[in-house]
This record gives structure tokens, sequence and C-alpha cells, in this order.
């Protein structure tokens, strides 16, 4: 018999936020706490991320797992990583990298359906 264990329920985070970063906060507060084995920890925004990983303290395997979880995401660690300190932070880069990304992807579509219509031949 196995058990899967529940994500934490970290809605929560969003009364922190403003609108367009909540979804951002509740993704990284999930993979924080489901990778580092700390599902009862309430997440504050200016809780540090060396206090929230705890490099020092945790073992090598969830921290090397939250790491792998944020590149499944698409959010590189050791980029993000080194440009902040506390998770207010971490949410502001990761939503703001997201944002810039999804504006340059709708460009770059814009740009190809122009090259690729018949009339522009």
């Amino acid at each position: 018999m196995t058990f899967s264990r529940q994500p934490p329920d970290v809605d929560y985070v969003r009364l922190f936020f403003p609108e367009d970063q909540e979804e951002t906060a509740v993704l990284l507060a999930r993979l924080l706490l489901k990778h580092l084995d700390d599902g009862d920890r309430l997440i504050r925004p200016d809780d540090t991320l060396e206090e929230l990983i705890g490099w020092d303290v945790r073992p090598t395997a969830g921290i090397v797992s939250f790491l792998i979880a944020m590149e499944e995401q698409e959010i590189f660690p050791k980029e993000a990583l080194a440009c902040v300190e506390t998770f207010r932070e971490l949410v502001e880069y990761v939503a703001a990298r997201s944002r810039s990304s999804v504006n340059a992807h709708s460009r770059q579509c814009a740009l190809l359906s122009a090259h690729n219509s018949f009339t522009n031949l």
C-alpha cells in the first residue's frame, strides 16, 4: 500500500502578491514545500531563500529535487537564485521573466505568420 502525499496548501500566499504574481507565488511555494519535505511550514514573502532552502541543514537529495523541479518549470535556478534573496524577490523575478518570454513569443509568432502568408510572397 502506498500513500501519496497531498500537495501542500499554499493558496494563502496569494494574499501577499499582486494579481499578476499570484499564480507564480503559489507555484514556487508548492515547489519549495513539496521537494524540501516541509509541508507544514508557512512561507512569508520576506523569508530568505537561504532559510527556505536550507542549504546547510537539508539533505542534498531534497535540495537537488527542488532545483530539478524548478528547471522542469523552466525556472533556471543558477540564474534565478543568483539575482534574488527573498521569496518575494524570487516571485517577482520569475513572474517578470514569464511575462517577457510570453511577450517575446507573441511577437515572434506574429512575425512568423506575417512571413508565412501567401500574400507576402
